[in-house]
C-alpha cells in the first residue's frame, strides 16, 4: 500500500483569540508540498463556540480538507481526544497517515508532508514517524506524532493510551518503538513545539492551565512504570501479530 495523505488530528480548547491555532494551520499549509496531501481533523468541546465558528471557516474556505468532532467534557482529556479522533474521523482511510499534534506546535520546513510520507512508504507503514520539535525533546521523545492504522491496529490498543489524560502517551509509543525498533526521527523536519513550559505560569494561557494539574497527576515513577508495562504489551502483539520483532537490546524497557 502507498500512503499517501496526512490526517493532522488536532484537540483544541480556546486557542482562536490567542493565535495559536490559526497558527497551526496556517504553518502547516504553508509549508506543505500540496494541499491534496494533508487534511485536518479537530476535536473541538461543545461550549467552545469561537473555535467551532473558526473550524466551521476553515471548512468553507476549502483550501484544505476539514473534519471536526465534538467532545463535551468538563474536563480534559487528551487520550479521549485522539482516540476519539482516530474512531470517528471521516479520514479513514487505510492509506491516510494518522498522527498526534498539537495546537501549538508551528510547522516550519518546506514539504514537511513528503518527507513524513517517505519515510512511512519505506518502512512500509510499520512504526512511528517524527519530526524535530526545535524545544527540548528532539530525538528523545515523539511530542509529535505520525503513524498508520495498519500499525496501531497491529498493537491490539487504543490510538492513545487510555491510563493517561495528559502526557506520557508519547512516552508510551516511543517505548513501543525502542522495544522492536519502529522509530523514526526526521531531525531536519521542524515541527516548533511552543509549549507552556517555555514561559513562566503567569503567561500560561487558559488552556495550559486546564492542562497543569493533569500533567502533575501523570508524571512521577509509578506513571512512568505503567506507562513502561502498557508499551510492553503493545510491543508484544506487535511481535506476536508478525509486524515487528524484538530489539536486539530489550529487556523490558523501562520496567524496573
Amino acid at each position: 500500500m502507498k500512503y499517501d495523505r496526512i490526517c493532522l488530528m488536532v484537540p483544541t480548547y480556546k486557542r482562536v483569540a490567542n493565535g495559536k491555532l490559526p497558527r497551526f494551520v496556517e504553518s502547516a499549509i504553508a509549508h506543505a508540498s500540496s494541499t491534496q496531501r494533508v487534511c485536518f481533523c479537530f476535536c473541538v468541546n461543545v461550549r467552545d463556540t469561537e473555535t467551532i465558528a473558526y473550524v466551521n471557516r476553515l471548512k468553507a474556505d476549502g483550501r484544505v480538507a476539514v473534519d471536526m468532532v465534538m467532545e463535551k467534557l468538563r474536563q480534559p482529556n487528551l487520550s479521549y481526544y485522539f482516540n476519539k479522533i482516530y474512531d470517528e474521523t471521516v479520514f479513514n482511510s487505510p492509506s491516510t497517515v494518522v498522527s498526534m499534534v498539537g495546537d501549538d506546535m508551528i510547522f516550519e520546513s518546506l514539504d514537511w508532508d513528503i518527507a513524513i510520507l517517505q519515510e512511512i512508504n519505506v518502512h512500509k507503514g510499520v512504526g512511528i514517524v517524527w519530526c524535530n520539535d526545535a524545544y527540548i525533546a528532539h530525538e528523545n521523545l515523539c511530542v509529535n506524532l505520525f503513524t498508520t492504522r495498519h500499525f496501531v491496529d497491529a498493537t491490539e490498543k487504543p490510538f492513545m493510551c487510555p491510563l493517561f489524560t495528559a502526557d506520557m502517551m508519547d512516552v508510551v509509543w516511543m517505548i513501543t518503538a525502542k522495544e522492536t525498533c519502529t522509530g523514526h526521527y526526521l531531525p531536519e523536519v521542524i515541527i516548533r513545539h511552543d509549549h507552556g513550559t517555555a514561559v513562566t505560569e503567569d503567561k500560561w494561557d487558559e488552556n495550559f492551565c486546564r492542562l497543569s494539574p493533569l500533567r502533575t497527576l501523570n508524571s512521577g515513577a509509578r506513571q512512568q512504570k505503567k506507562a513502561a508495562v502498557y508499551a510492553n504489551i503493545m510491543a508484544a502483539n506487535l511481535v506476536k501479530s508478525g509486524v515487528a520483532t524484538w530489539s536486539d537490546n530489550y529487556s523490558g524497557y523501562g520496567v524496573k
